[in-house]
């Protein structure tokens, strides 16, 4: 057996050498919970999206700024591919504001330029035809168009405004 005071000698330098391992854990662990933080952050956002329907894989979405349709989401991040073709990755943690044009009915506005030499009644009758004929023939037309009446008076042309409303995916068709 040792005498005391060896022991104590003993004691104090293993604790010695321990304390900067035991700092550096501290240190370690604090920066893995900041970390862990944005981990957690994104993966309830994620959770959160997906379980209220905000939106889905397909939908056409705005999100951080951006806008297009969304090709990947998971519990951690977004993949939205925006009309250029570029594909944008966000953390769902970052996404605080979305508008969804893929859910319901979207309503299209449509303008229509006219020059002043024309005939303002025989153009709206021209216009009015047309949009009888799409009513019947229109493909993903759920109603219109409709024409709201004259919009604009610019200095070279008058501008005639139409309504429809359709999918999302047929919208360009239409117009």
């Amino acid at each position: 057996l040792l005498p005391p005071a060896m022991g104590q000698a003993y004691l104090e330098e293993e604790a010695a050498g321990r304390a900067p391992v035991l700092a550096s854990a501290g240190v370690v662990g604090v920066a893995l919970g900041f970390g862990a933080q944005t981990l957690v952050k994104d993966t309830l956002a994620g959770f959160f999206i997906i379980f209220d329907n905000y939106f889905a894989v397909g939908d056409y979405i705005t999100a951080c700024g951006v806008s297009g349709f969304v090709e990947e989401l998971g519990l951690r991040a977004t993949k939205i591919r925006d009309w250029t073709g570029e594909v944008h990755i966000f953390g769902n943690g970052e996404i605080t504001r979305v508008t969804n044009y893929s859910q319901g009915d979207v309503c299209n506005y449509m303008s229509v330029p006219l020059a002043y030499n024309n005939d303002l009644d025989a153009a709206m009758a021209a216009i009015q035809q047309a949009c009888d004929t799409l009513k019947t023939t229109g493909e993903g037309l759920h109603s219109g168009p409709d024409i709201l009446g004259l919009d604009t008076l610019d200095s070279d042309r008058m501008i005639i405004k139409l309504c429809f409303e359709a999918d999302l995916n047929d919208k360009w068709t239409l117009e």
